[in-house]
């Protein structure tokens, strides 16, 4: 399964092997970047930044989980495409949220 590493202040710190291919982009080119340069909300949440809603969905404070994953409606910003659903959770050892691309076509 496709996923990122992005930690509190929502820069990619890894990515998996199927997450590069998917992006068209190495890790090498991803990590430091922020998680809003490579996916956003989906066009009916786009007023959100993707950026917070991770946070709010991975985390609720410094070192503080959310209860349970939530479910994001994503897409990329470097290629047109139908949106896709992403799980977001938290990530240990944090403060870090993993965003796995559950539902890309």
């Amino acid at each position: 399964m496709p996923f990122l590493i992005v930690d509190d202040w929502r820069r990619i710190r890894a990515v998996s092997k199927e997450a590069e291919r998917l992006l068209a982009l190495t890790e090498r080119e991803l990590v430091d970047r922020n998680v809003n340069e490579v996916l956003a909300l989906a066009a009916e949440e786009e007023a959100r930044d993707l950026g917070f809603a991770v946070a709010e969905a991975g985390m609720t404070g410094v070192g503080v989980r959310a209860e349970g994953p939530q479910h994001l409606a994503l897409r990329f910003r470097n290629r047109p495409g139908p949106p896709f659903l992403a799980r977001i959770g938290a990530c240990e050892p944090g403060p870090a949220t993993v965003i796995a691309l559950v539902d890309v076509t």
